[in-house]
């Protein structure tokens, strides 16, 4: 493996052979005490050999060495370790790390490390996660996890990160157990990588171990950096799959003052299957001016794959007008007009959907922190083997602002507006309210059309605000109306 592995005594696998016969025919009279005594010697002479040879083999492992035994000969003045032994160089490691870090916390500072659990939290006794817990190791890591941590991250930068640069590891456990697709972890590698060398301050190395202090307005009280790579590599973001730039077959040129046009099935199709195709759309802006009616699609290919780290991360303006009829059968596992949004959604009218899957949502299954889904209508049946939400399942941090869900809803859980309780629900309304889960917003009643409206107009300052519709009263059901 690259970066670690472990590699097994060749004597070792003779060790079977010899025990498996002594077990089997010690008790029968045919086999002579000297037989028995050879095997007894052979099988005690071979053990011997393979312990001896844990003892001095080193274990490598993902970026670390342990030492030999007979090498731990050091002492490490750290509480939790009392009573093991180390060599000097882990001793150094692990005391000159844990001074800094004790030096420029106090009780109630918040220490993270990645991709390790608890370490360094032990030896300093601060279990203090406000909100987060240390994410597992690659493999042993679910991806839905490890997308929400990085949200709670975003929003709860804790005060130290250690970080342990570990080249190649992403990449094998992506080939390994991903596929070759994208892990989960990549969006907590993306946050820090963002706010690495703005928010943060490396205040102690050694080897191939980070820690970064947040720069919160308190001194740094002492430094120690023993540098033996030129950069911390892996918290620095690369993306996995890079977009593919591809000339964009539609009207505009997708900016806010003159968006790409979509106005037919064939365009929104185009739209779909340059996103999962790998153009992101990031930064820019795409407007829907007609109706569109799907009923002659039968299986619906949502916008973007969560296992595919290909997603739509720009701009969407439904301006009122209506997707209709869309139909996704069993077997999809996220399942949605989106499968995986990055961006933002407004003005979205999804009329009469009929979506089955294992995680289920009207506008998307699932999201991220940067996921805005804003003056949306979701109608129809959505049945979620695992969950289903009327406007998505789990956005993993991202909003869902003044959106109305009017519903069907069957599955393992179900809520009328966020089938996962991760996202940001304001004041949104679905049928399914019972005044007790926020995920499922408040109940629709004679009054919500004027309360989407007037918290619309709030919503002016915020750079997607200027472009929300108004919204009106159509069958009973509130719905956004077409253009301004």
């Amino acid at each position: 493996m690259p970066s670690g592995g472990i590699g097994v005594v060749p004597s070792c696998s003779f060790v079977l052979f010899p025990a498996f016969i002594y077990l089997l025919f010690r008790n029968q009279k045919q086999i002579s005490f000297l037989f028995n005594s050879f095997f007894e010697g052979v099988v005690i002479v071979l053990f011997a050999i393979c312990l001896s040879q844990k003892f001095v083999t080193p274990y490598t492992w993902w970026g670390d060495t342990e030492a030999s035994i007979w090498d731990k000969n050091e002492k490490v003045n750290i509480a939790a370790l009392k009573g093991f032994k180390f060599s000097s160089l882990e001793k150094k490691k692990y005391e000159d790390l844990n001074r800094i870090i004790e030096k420029n916390t106090n009780k109630d500072s918040t220490i993270w490390g990645f991709p390790y659990t608890k370490v360094y939290n032990i030896f300093q006794n601060n279990y203090n996660m406000n909100g987060f817990v240390p994410v597992e190791f690659y493999d042993v890591c679910a991806d839905d996890y490890a997308i929400e941590e990085a949200a709670l991250l975003a929003k709860n930068p804790p005060n130290i990160v250690v970080w342990q640069d570990i080249p190649d590891a992403m990449e094998l456990h992506e080939d390994v157990y991903r596929g070759g697709n994208p892990l989960g972890q990549r969006e907590i590698q993306k946050w820090f990588s963002s706010v690495k060398d703005t928010d943060y301050e490396l205040i102690g190395q050694v080897d191939n171990v980070f820690v970064y202090k947040l720069k919160d307005g308190q001194p740094i009280t002492e430094t120690f950096i023993e540098r033996k790579t030129a950069e911390n590599t892996t918290a620095n973001y690369v993306d996995p799959v890079p977009e593919v730039v591809n000339k964009i077959e539609l009207e505009g040129t997708g900016t806010i003052e003159d968006p790409y046009l979509i106005s037919s099935i064939e365009d929104l199709e185009y739209f779909r299957d340059s996103v999962n195709s790998g153009t992101s759309f990031n930064g820019q802006f795409i407007k829907q001016t007609e109706d569109i009616d799907l009923s002659e699609i039968h299986n619906w290919n949502p916008i973007g794959h969560f296992e595919s780290g290909r997603f739509f991360e720009g701009n969407y303006n439904g301006n009122g007008y209506k997707i209709e009829n869309l139909k996704i059968k069993k077997g999809q596992n996220n399942a949605g007009l989106f499968g995986q949004l990055i961006g933002t959604v407004e003005n979205i009218n999804l009329i009469n959907c009929d979506i089955n899957g294992d995680f289920v949502g009207g506008i998307t299954s699932q999201g991220a922190a940067s996921t805005r889904i804003v003056n949306c209508l979701v109608t129809g049946k959505l049945d979620g083997k695992g969950r289903a939400g009327g406007i998505v399942d789990n956005l993993g941090g991202g909003s869902i602002i003044n959106c109305v869900a009017d519903v069907e809803l069957e599955g393992g859980i179900t809520a009328g507006i966020s089938g996962y309780y991760q996202t940001i629900v304001t004041n949104c309304f679905s049928n399914t309210s019972n005044g007790v889960s926020i995920d499922d917003g408040l109940r629709i009643t004679k009054d919500t059309e004027n309360k989407l409206n007037e918290y619309r107009n709030q919503l002016k300052e915020e750079y997607y605000g200027s472009l929300l519709n108004k919204w009106i009263v159509h069958e009973g059901i509130p719905m956004v109306a077409v253009g301004k």
